[in-house]
């Protein structure tokens, strides 16, 4: 027999087969790093969109609450006011806020003004749901 089949041929094969398998195991690791990863700046960014969202609203509501207070115009005046004020807020660019009654009734709508005085509690989304009837809830 000669050299390279007792000794060379063995040696590369055990090469190429230490080399596959760090070359899987790599892989292995970081897919579990990158799923790691993603799944982290998943969570971090809906922490901040979360946050945006309370900032708006917040805003939204001391502005209204602030209306409420003046007592130099009378209610519906206030409620208009208060009203076109949330109107032109804006989040994420294009996300908005609108307003409804606890019955369901939109009471001011920034992207679709044909929805106000609407009853829209029986509204559902994709998933059957009636989101409207689940925010006043």
């Amino acid at each position: 027999m000669s050299l390279l089949k007792k000794f060379l041929l063995p040696s590369l094969f055990g090469l190429i087969f230490l080399g596959l398998t760090a070359l899987f195991i790599s892989e292995a690791a970081l897919g579990n790093l990158g799923k790691k990863e993603s799944e982290l700046l998943r969570s971090t960014l809906m922490v901040e969109k979360a946050e945006k969202l309370r900032n708006i609203v917040e805003a939204a509501t001391g502005v209204a609450e602030a209306m409420y207070r003046r007592e130099d115009l009378p209610e519906a005046e206030r409620q208009q006011q208060a009203m076109a004020q949330i109107q032109v807020m804006r989040y994420n660019a294009n996300d908005y806020i609108w307003i409804n009654d606890l019955q369901g009734v939109m009471r001011m709508h920034p992207a679709d003004s044909s929805l106000v005085n609407k009853d829209l509690s029986d509204l559902k989304d994709v998933n059957g749901k009636r989101f409207i009837k689940e925010f006043i809830t």
